[in-house]
């Protein structure tokens, strides 16, 4: 399990290679392939040549598949499909290299049903080959079929032992709701490759579920650095979420904003969560650290020049009516509170799990508060904000969802690890 829209969620937490076997070239003595002109000049002529011989029979399906190969190879994804789909009008039986080739343009754009088709085809022309397997089973992924995934990779185990294997295996068990075989797969995931972050990143999710979150905040964490420039905004925003969790805030702070500056599309995923709120006005994140820094009045003077300009905020009054609390300005505090009850519960708010936790910490501080009201014991009301606790309870909302390169981000496998999973 972006902000990035579906597609590109899966993108950034699924991080699919267009061929099983991973190899991983770093450090000074990395082989750089340099293009060869001149065999790139006899597959140009070789493709004319083709072409022509085609132009004469067009219905020609065995010259159909060795253009649509020649095309494929090129990366001319649209134009190779085109002839490969010329070939199976005129009754062509594919190859296995030719249903590779076709699924992943399916894939590619998409189609992923269709991919599936192939791949499966493919499995059946080389069911001893690891990479069918492979690729069927993220597209049964990607298709929210994990128990058909989970069959599909321990196949593609049986022929070759992989991270991406593993990985990929933990993310079925994760979606399957089966921690504790999901945490024992990635952590084989990682023994193999120590520095795989969307395996990180995904046993973090799984090390949250079952409550374990600072084993979670470590793994997002090297999630984080063993990925190029930090740029994992999936895995920035499962630790700014764990982070709230566990009361952070400024860390929560911190890497929500990351999220934002590394994820193109990652805005659209805080959008749905409801975590944009907090930084539709850069000083509601200054407003929350003097709340925190115990600058109750500097906090309400920046919170109010906040909500005047966006009153609709329920973060916002939630944050501004804890401030007010802590000043024991109980009656401003309760119009606050009311206002996020009032606003949480409309459609555009009511079903966001974070927004229903400021609705119900303001109903619980609406209650008591009321109740010294009009008791008029005021100094006892003070006495209970002030008490750390408390404090603390009231200023974290939980929120105990992750997000995965989970399938649910986007709805592709790897990335769903959960903000989300891979």
């Amino acid at each position: 399990m972006g902000s990035k829209c579906s597609k590109c969620n899966q993108k950034e937490n699924l991080g699919h290679s267009q061929s099983f076997s991973v190899v991983e070239e770093t450090g000074p003595d990395k082989v750089t392939q340099v293009p060869n002109k001149a065999q790139s000049l006899d597959d140009s002529i070789q493709i004319k040549n083709l072409k022509e011989l085609l132009e004469k029979t067009p219905e020609n399906p065995a010259l159909n598949i060795k253009v649509a190969l020649h095309l494929y190879q090129k990366n001319s994804l649209q134009d190779a499909e085109r002839h490969f789909e010329a070939a199976i009008q005129n009754q062509a039986k594919l190859d296995f290299e030719s249903c590779m080739a076709l699924g992943t343009i399916k894939s590619t754009k998409g189609n992923h049903t269709e991919a599936l088709e192939f791949f499966t085809k493919a499995t059946k022309l080389q069911s001893h080959q690891a990479e069918p397997w492979f690729k069927a089973g993220e597209e049964h992924l990607h298709l929210e079929q994990n128990q058909e995934a989970l069959e599909n990779f321990q196949e593609a185990l049986k022929f070759e032992e992989n991270h991406e294997c593993y990985n990929m295996l933990g993310l079925c068990y994760l979606n399957l709701k089966d921690y504790d075989n999901s945490i024992e797969f990635l952590k084989k995931a990682l023994e193999l490759s120590p520095e795989f972050s969307k395996a990180h990143n995904n046993i973090g999710n799984a090390y949250r579920k079952v409550g374990k979150d600072k084993r979670a905040i470590k793994h997002y964490l090297l999630a984080i650095e063993n990925t190029p420039k930090r740029k994992f905004a999936i895995a920035h925003l499962n630790l700014a979420t764990t982070y709230f969790d566990t009361g952070d805030t400024i860390s929560a702070l911190r890497h929500f904003e990351e999220a934002l500056q590394v994820g193109s599309h990652i805005h659209k995923v805080m959008v749905s969560k409801g975590y944009h709120l907090l930084f539709k006005n850069s000083q509601t994140k200054e407003g929350i650290e003097f709340l925190l820094r115990q600058e109750y009045q500097k906090a309400v003077d920046v919170l109010v020049e906040v909500v005047n300009t966006d009153p609709e905020n329920p973060a916002v009054n939630y944050y501004l009516g804890l401030a007010h609390s802590k000043l024991n300005n109980l009656e401003q505090a309760n119009h606050y509170y009311h206002q996020v009850v009032d606003l949480g519960t409309r459609p555009i708010h009511k079903s966001k799990q974070f927004i229903k936790h400021f609705v119900k910490k303001s109903k619980k501080a609406i209650k008591k508060y009321s109740q010294e009201l009009t008791s008029g014991f005021h100094e006892r009301a003070c006495s209970q904000v002030l008490d750390a606790d408390s404090f603390i309870e009231l200023l974290l909302p939980h929120e105990p969802s992750s997000l995965s390169n989970s399938v649910h981000l986007a709805p592709s496998p790897a990335l769903s690890e959960e903000a989300p999973d891979q």
